[in-house]
């Protein structure tokens, strides 16, 4: 019996050949496509990992001191100050006892936070919308000691709160979008 042209020759090396490279192709396919989910995987855990350092070390602390600021100064600031002259020295007495406890305090480790973390603002986000906050706070004790008309310039920036609220917000949203896709 004469065997067919596929067993005849060099045929049958042939085929065993191309199903030899099909099968690899396959497996070092299945290969590519696992290494790069656990690239991606791993990707995605990082950019967690980052978002937390953000939120943690930059945002949340600036977020918290600012309002604790805020809402300091709304309570007792100099706005609160009654006009009967025997409780305006007892409110300003509260106000300088409240800055050098609490506000001054604060913003010494604000200062701390601009400087020593502003690798971690966020990639839309810049430092130039802290160089008012850093100036202000850092004339704030000088003009308490020494004030003058000069200490106008350097007021309060209105709107950081709001925008470092915006930021933080932002990568809140961004980091539990992460966290939802399944990975962490």
């Amino acid at each position: 019996m004469e065997a067919e042209w596929y067993q005849q020759g060099g045929w049958p090396l042939i085929g065993a050949i191309a199903v030899l490279l099909i099968t690899n192709g396959f497996a070092l396919w299945k290969i590519y496509l696992q290494a790069h989910a656990a690239f991606e995987s791993q990707l995605k855990i990082k950019k967690i990992e980052w978002i937390s350092q953000q939120l943690t070390e930059f945002y949340n602390p600036l977020f918290t001191l600012l309002h604790v600021n805020r809402d300091v100064f709304k309570a007792v600031g100099p706005q609160t100050f009654p006009d009967d002259p025997n409780r305006r020295e007892a409110a300003g007495e509260l106000w300088e006892a409240t800055k050098n406890s609490v506000i001054i305090p604060n913003n010494k480790k604000i200062q701390g936070v601009l400087q020593d973390k502003s690798h971690l603002i966020s990639s839309d986000d810049g430092l130039s919308a802290y160089l008012p906050l850093i100036n202000h706070i850092s004339m704030y004790e000088i003009f308490q000691d020494i004030p003058t008309e000069i200490y106008a310039r350097f007021q309060f920036p209105t709107g950081i709160l709001e925008h470092i609220e915006g930021r933080r917000e932002q990568l809140l949203r961004h980091f539990n979008d992460l966290k939802k896709d399944g990975t962490a």
